[in-house]
């Protein structure tokens, strides 16, 4: 965004590594390659779809976007848990391996406290953002679906330390439509942070 390409393409290029093509995702620990598990999931292919945007990637973007909207729509118990993780294949990954020691990296419960909400604000980010470039509804209105989830979460879901990317993203949604709804939302996070 500072028009510093001499360090933003170089940067791209190596975050291009984590890219699964198969999938459009990016993977979240390693770079993608055939000996590694490359699972993939909503926070790492938001925000680095969201960079792509500043870069041009808008057909990238529009590939990653439809893995967040097969994300969403592969989840067995939507009213109480949004499993955040899918593996090489683009297969929702439902289970917490035993290898991770935070339960929260794969799976937001809806109703608990002190989840990791920032997921949420990521893909709201990116999504809002992509549909700025593309007039394609089914982004903004997949923005708007996480909005709506973030309404189901426990209360604090605006008043965590994690608020800021689900303040930004209704911002974002907010500057897109004008709907008061996200406006306060925004200045909820806001006021809390």
């Amino acid at each position: 965004m500072l028009g510093r390409f001499d360090v933003s393409y170089p940067g791209m290029d190596f975050l291009r590594r984590f890219n699964n093509p198969s999938t459009g995702g990016y993977c979240s620990e390693a770079v993608f390659s055939s000996e590694n598990h490359n699972e993939q999931d909503l926070l790492t292919i938001s925000f680095t779809s969201f960079i792509g945007l500043h870069l041009g990637m808008v057909e990238e973007a529009k590939k990653a976007a439809d893995l967040i909207v097969h994300i969403f729509r592969k989840q067995p118990e939507p009213e109480t848990m949004l499993w955040l993780r899918v593996d090489k294949e683009g297969k929702l990954i439902t289970k917490v391996p035993e290898r991770c020691g935070e339960r929260r990296f794969y799976v937001l419960e809806i109703k608990a406290p002190e989840q990791y909400y920032y997921y949420l604000g990521a893909a709201m980010i990116f999504l809002t953002k992509l549909f700025t470039i593309t007039g394609d509804s089914k982004h903004l209105d997949m923005a708007n679906t996480v909005f709506n989830l973030c309404l189901r979460c426990h209360s604090d879901v605006f008043l965590t330390d994690g608020t800021g990317k689900v303040g930004l993203g209704s911002a974002y949604l907010y500057a897109v439509t004008g709907a008061k709804k996200y406006a306060g939302a925004a200045v909820k996070s806001c006021d809390f942070l």
